[in-house]
This record gives C-alpha cells, structure tokens and sequence, in this order.
C-alpha cells in the first residue's frame, strides 16, 4: 500500500513539472512590441525562455485559477534593477506580465497574451 501511494504521487509530481505553455504576447514602451515566449516548470521554478534568453522565475501563486510568477533582478552592486511579475489564467490561458524598471524616473512597460498548454 505505501509503495502504491508513493508511485502515485511520483506519476502525479511529474505531470505537474512538465506543464509547459507556448505563449504571444503584445506590450512595451510603445504597446507594439510583440513576441513568443516558452514557460516550463521545473524543480526550481518557472523557466522562461525568449530569444536567446533564459531565465528561472520564482513561483509565488499556484493554484486552480492562475500561476503567478516573479524574477528580481539586481545589479551587481546589490541594488535592486527590476522586477518582472508574470501571470497565466490557467482557464482563460491570458498572459498578463508587467516589468518594472528601477530607475529614475520609473519606467515600467506592460504586455498581454494568450497561452497554449503543451500536455
């Protein structure tokens, strides 16, 4: 009975780590800036993957209704350089995502899109 359980969970764990959403999105400065980005969840995290760049996010809201995730980016002095919040409505699959630019004056620029979950 306990091996049954912990096989069970262990099946259940990895469904979970493999969710992976294809995503477009629309935003920026202007409000024209488009582009595709890649969301997997691993061990760590939320891995997101745009262009050549990569990056783990760290999940702070997961549940029937949204995934939220965040990433803080410092400078190498130790300041604080950004903040990138992220969000997925699981049932709609709508991206919102705000970054938030540490600078003065503050700039901050703003994106939305759909999702497709890859089972």
């Amino acid at each position: 009975m306990r091996y049954t359980i912990l096989i069970f969970l262990s099946i259940m764990s990895l469904s979970v780590l493999s969710d992976e959403y294809f995503c477009n999105y629309k935003g920026g400065s202007t409000g024209t800036g488009t582009g595709v980005v890649i969301f997997e969840r691993n061990q760590d995290g939320i891995n997101v993957k745009y262009g050549n760049s990569e990056r783990t996010f760290e999940i702070i809201r997961d549940d029937e209704e949204v995934l939220l995730f965040q990433y803080i980016n410092d400078n190498s002095n130790g300041t604080l350089s950004s903040i990138d919040l992220r969000s997925i409505k699981k049932k709609s699959k709508k991206l919102t995502f705000h970054i938030i630019f540490m600078t003065y004056p503050e700039v901050s620029y703003h994106y939305q899109g759909e999702c497709i979950l890859n089972d």
